[in-house]
C-alpha cells in the first residue's frame, strides 16, 4: 500500500540516493518495500545517505506514533486487559520471531510494533500491581527518546557534556535531600558533600556501596586480592535483598561472608540481634566491614530502624548502606521523610526512581558520603591507568590540574593527575566514568532530571503521597472484610499490602477477626492450603488478564505464599483496589474443598 503524507516520499526509497552512495532501485522493488507484502529487497541501500535518517524518521513517526497514542489511551480502560499471556513457542510463532538475511517492509514493521504491543504486559495499567515498579511519566518517555537519539556515552565529559552536568547536579540535590551534603548546591561551585554515580539497577549499586566498604576496610585487596587473616564479614536483615548476597561472590568474599539478621514481626532488622552477632563475628577474629539495611523491604516494605544501626556501624567501625531501591523515594516527602530518619548518619544510599516514581527503566543511583571514594575503590583515584586515553577532565578542571602540576615544577598532562590524592579525585568530579566498573553507561540520569524540573518536588512528592494514602485503604479495606482476607502484618510502613484470602471453609481455623499474621493456632496443614490457595487464584487472574497481582512467602517466619499488592502508580484509585479484592473473592468463591486447588506448584521468584 502507498504510504500518506511523508511517508510516500523518498523516505524509504532507496533509488533516491544522496552523494552518490546508493544503487538505483526499480519501482517494483520499492514497491516491495512500502507494500502490504512485507519483504524488502535486497537492494535496499544501507547505510544511508546524509538527511535519509530525518526523512525516515518522519515517515516511522506518522505510521507508528498513532500506534503508540492508542496503547497508551487503551492504558486507562479498566476493561482492558492488562496482559494476554501466551506461552513462548506460541508467542515465537505469532511474531515471527526469526531474523532472516532480507528485511521487511513497513506495513510489517508496524504490525510487528502493534504485536509487541498487544502480547506485552501493560505496566502502564492501573491494574498493573505485580512489581515495584509502574507505566512511565510522558516527560520520561520522551527524554529516554531524547537520550536514544543523543546516543552518547556517559563516560568521558567531552562526549556527554550535559548528561555529565545533569547527572552531577541530580546527584548534588539528592545528597542536600539525605544530608551528605555540606556545602552549598552553588550553581559555580563544587563544594557539596558526597556523591554519585547512576548505575544499571539497585543490584549494581549495593555491590558498588559493597566494593567501597571493602576498599575502605581492606585497601590491599585491590592488588593482592583476600588474604587468609582479613576474614571479612557483612550484615543485612533476613528480608534484605538478594543483591548483597550476590555481591560478596561478585567481589571474591564468598557467600558465607554475609549474615543474615532476623526481623522483628513488622519485618525490620532487629537491632539487637545484630549487635549480638557483631560481638560473635569480633570475638571469632572476623572483621566486620558492611552493614546493609534496607528503606522499604520488596516483600512487606519494611524500613530499618536507620538511626540505631549507625549506633552499631560506628561502634564496629563499618560502613553503613541503605538499600532504598524501593522506598528511597520518601526522600521527597516531607510527610512520609520521617520513615529514613538517620540517613545523615549512613556512608551510602541507593535509590530507584524508576520503581515508585514512574522513571522509564532504568534510572538507579548510588550516592556515597565521602567524595573520592568512588574513584578510589574503582581504581580510577589515578587517572594514569589504563582508561587514561578515555577518562578526562573537563577543559577548566584540566586546565586547574594543569596549572597545579606545572606550579609543582611537574611536567604532567592537564587530564591525568599523577596521584591519588584528594585534590585529584575532585579535580575529575565531572567524569563520571571514573567512579563505576563500567565503561559503556546509558545517560539515565537525564530522564530523572527532566521530570523532575517538570514537576518540581512538590510533584513528585504528591504521587508518593498519593501511593501511600492508596495503601492505607488497600490495608483498612482488607480489615473490614476479614475474615474474607487476613492481613499478613498489623499496618504496612510502605506502598506493599501483602494478606491471603481466606477459603471458606479454612475460616474458622483463622485468628479471630482484627487480627494480623498466623499465629499458633493455625497448623501446617491450614498454611499449606492457603499458600495453595494464594497460588491458585494468583493463576486465575493471570489466566484471564484483567489484572496482575503477584504473591511471596516469608519461610523464615512460617507463613506460606500470600498476595502482594505494590502501588506506586498514580493511576491507582480506591475504586481500582476495591475491584482487585472483590476479583479475587469472586474467584475464590468458587474454592469450597482442598479439591479445587489446582494451581502449579512452581515458585515465582520475587525481584522487585
Amino acid at each position: 500500500m502507498d504510504l500518506p503524507g511523508r511517508c510516500a516520499s523518498s523516505a524509504l526509497d532507496p533509488s533516491r540516493s544522496r552523494g552518490g552512495h546508493g544503487m538505483a532501485v526499480a519501482a517494483s522493488e520499492v514497491h516491495k518495500m512500502n507494500g502490504d507484502s512485507g519483504k524488502v529487497a535486497s537492494t535496499r541501500r544501507y547505510p544511508r545517505g546524509a538527511g535519509d535518517d530525518v526523512e525516515e524518521f518522519d515517515c516511522l513517526a506518522e505510521r507508528l506514533l498513532p500506534v503508540l497514542r492508542e496503547y497508551l489511551g487503551a492504558n486507562n480502560e479498566l476493561q482492558t486487559a492488562v496482559v494476554d499471556l501466551k506461552d513462548p513457542a506460541e508467542l515465537c510463532k505469532l511474531l515471527d520471531a526469526d531474523i532472516r538475511g532480507h528485511g521487511v517492509g513497513l506495513d510489517e514493521l508496524q504490525r510487528l510494533f502493534q504485536l509487541a504491543l498487544k502480547y506485552s504486559v501493560r505496566t502502564g495499567h492501573p491494574l498493573f500491581l505485580d512489581k515495584l515498579y509502574t507505566g512511565t511519566d510522558p516527560v520520561g518517555q520522551f527524554a529516554e527518546l531524547l537520550t536514544s537519539i543523543l546516543n552518547t556515552n556517559v563516560h568521558a565529559y567531552h562526549v556527554s557534556p550535559v548528561f555529565s552536568v545533569v547527572e552531577i547536579r541530580t546527584i548534588h540535590t539528592v545528597a542536600s535531600l539525605i544530608g551528605y551534603s555540606t556545602g552549598g548546591l552553588s550553581r559555580d561551585r563544587d563544594d557539596y558533600g558526597g556523591d554519585g554515580v547512576f548505575c544499571p539497577g539497585g543490584s549494581y549499586c549495593n555491590m558498588m556501596a559493597m566494593l567501597c566498604a571493602r576498599d575502605r576496610a581492606f585497601p590491599h585487596m585491590q592488588t593482592d586480592g583476600v588474604r587468609p587473616d582479613d576474614r571479612p564479614i557483612s550484615f543485612t536483615s533476613e528480608h534484605g535483598h538478594y543483591s548483597v548476597r550476590n555481591a560478596s561472590l561478585m567481589l571474591g568474599l564468598g557467600t558465607h561472608s554475609v549474615a543474615k539478621v532476623r526481623c522483628d514481626k513488622s519485618g525490620r532488622i532487629d537491632v539487637d540481634s545484630l549487635r549480638r552477632q557483631c560481638g560473635e563475628a569480633r570475638r571469632a577474629g572476623r572483621r566486620v566491614f558492611f552493614i546493609s539495611c534496607t528503606a522499604g523491604t520488596t516483600v512487606c516494605g519494611a524500613y530499618d530502624p536507620i538511626d540505631q544501626l549507625a549506633e552499631v556501624a560506628r561502634e564496629y567501625g563499618a560502613w553503613l548502606h541503605v538499600d532504598g531501591a524501593w522506598g528511597g523515594s520518601v526522600i521527597v516527602s516531607h510527610k512520609h521523610k520521617h520513615l529514613i530518619k538517620g540517613i545523615d548518619k549512613s556512608d551510602s544510599f541507593a535509590w530507584c526512581p524508576h520503581k515508585a516514581l514512574g522513571v522509564p527503566l532504568t534510572c538507579s543511583m548510588l550516592i556515597v558520603k565521602e567524595r573520592g571514594r568512588l574513584e578510589r575503590a574503582t581504581g580510577h583515584h589515578s587517572n594514569t591507568g589504563a582508561a587514561a586515553y578515555l577518562l578526562h577532565s573537563p577543559p577548566s578542571q584540566a586546565a586547574a590540574s594543569n596549572a597545579t602540576a606545572v606550579s609543582n615544577g611537574v611536567d604532567t598532562p592537564a587530564d591525568t593527575p599523577s596521584d591519588a590524592s584528594q585534590d585529584d579525585c575532585l579535580a575529575i568530579s565531572y567524569v563520571q566514568g571514573s567512579k563505576t566498573l563500567q565503561c559503556g553507561r546509558h545517560g539515565d540520569a537525564l530522564k530523572l532530571w527532566l521530570m523532575w524540573k517538570w514537576q518540581g518536588t512538590d510533584g513528585l512528592a504528591s504521587r508518593i503521597d498519593l501511593a501511600f494514602s492508596n495503601a492505607a485503604h488497600l490495608t483498612a479495606e482488607i480489615r473490614r472484610r476479614q475474615p474474607t482476607f487476613q492481613p499478613v502484618l498489623d499496618a504496612f510502613e510502605s506502598l506493599n499490602v501483602c494478606f491471603w484470602y481466606v477459603p471458606v471453609f479454612l475460616r474458622e481455623l483463622m485468628p479471630p477477626k482484627g487480627s494480623a499474621g498466623l499465629d499458633s493456632r493455625v497448623d501446617t496443614e491450614t498454611r499449606a492450603l492457603l499458600g495453595a490457595a494464594t497460588r491458585h487464584l494468583r493463576h486465575a487472574l493471570h489466566e484471564n488478564g484483567r489484572m496482575l497481582v503477584d504473591f511471596a512467602s516469608l519461610s523464615d517466619w512460617g507463613y506460606p505464599p500470600f498476595f502482594r499488592v505494590v502501588i506506586s502508580s498514580p493511576k491507582v484509585t480506591p475504586a481500582a483496589l476495591d475491584m482487585v479484592l472483590s476479583e479475587i473473592e469472586r474467584l475464590g468463591e468458587a474454592i469450597t474443598s482442598p479439591g479445587h486447588l489446582t494451581a502449579p506448584t512452581h515458585a515465582v521468584r520475587m525481584d522487585g
